[in-house]
């Protein structure tokens, strides 16, 4: 399970 992982980059990517 990389959801964490997954989450992190996503909202990393989504922080704009």
């Amino acid at each position: 399970q990389k959801e964490g992982l997954v989450r992190e980059i996503v909202q990393h990517l989504t922080a704009k």
